[in-house]
């Protein structure tokens, strides 16, 4: 919107923290995700961008083949009452957008690329769905999986694109997650899923069948302990603001 000369963004306020900042506090205290809670924040994620890919024109009612290209966990949001939110589609592609990226030209974060959009060559959806893949591998190990000491070896990791099962790091992991997450993070496209629908599908059909009492609710209260402190210091900032 505008104000007489000044413009504005309006966005929504989400209370909580990114995923980023989750797996990081998880990290200082020697706690992980459990399976359910990864499984069902990436069934969420899948749920946004299934939202973003099938967006149409409102004008003409056409698909815009939107494409985020930035999936990391610093874009995923995850507030306290335990509603998961993709966030920040500054380098998201679409179909009519004027600035097309020129060919070998890298847009994203190097440790969550796709082997295709790390070599620079034309993404589409797909890409999303291995970098989904990344996420989910991330939760359930508490590892990066393609962290080289370099950019250039990251890169280079990513191309190679040598997966190995979650299970190997983490035993909880069952041997349908481990299929389900391999093929999101399959080189071969034609073997990858083929949309972001597809791996929400697989997913929640596991997650039910394994998980039938998991809710946001139970993500919600694991978010609140967690972050006990820092909600106790966010309440005491709000009420000196307000007291002025």
């Amino acid at each position: 919107g505008k104000i007489q000369d000044n413009y504005f963004i309006a966005m929504e306020y989400i209370d909580g923290q990114d995923l980023r900042a989750v797996l990081k506090k998880l990290q200082t205290t020697n706690k992980s995700l459990s399976v359910p809670q990864a499984t069902f924040i990436t069934i969420e994620v899948c749920k946004g961008l299934d939202y973003a890919h099938r967006k149409k024109s409102s004008s003409t009612n056409k698909p815009l083949d939107i494409i985020h290209r930035d999936i990391s966990p610093q874009n995923i949001m995850i507030s306290y009452d335990g509603e998961v939110k993709v966030v920040d589609f500054g380098i998201a592609k679409t179909a009519s957008k004027l600035n097309q990226t020129q060919a070998g030209v890298l847009k994203g974060k190097f440790g969550y690329m796709s082997p295709e959009q790390a070599m620079g060559l034309d993404v589409d959806q797909r890409t999303d769905v291995f970098s989904t893949g990344i996420l989910l591998f991330e939760m359930l190990t508490g590892r990066r999986l393609f962290l080289g000491d370099t950019d250039f070896e990251t890169l280079e990791k990513i191309k190679e694109a040598d997966v190995p099962p979650p299970s190997m790091f983490n035993k909880s992991v069952p041997d349908d997650l481990n299929r389900i997450t391999l093929k999101a993070l399959t080189k071969d496209l034609s073997r990858r899923y083929s949309n972001i629908r597809e791996m929400q599908v697989d997913l929640t059909k596991f997650f039910y069948s394994a998980f039938p009492d998991f809710t946001a609710s139970s993500l919600s209260s694991f978010l609140k302990k967690l972050f006990r402190d820092e909600i106790k210091e966010e309440v005491i900032d709000l009420s000196r603001y307000f007291a002025v």
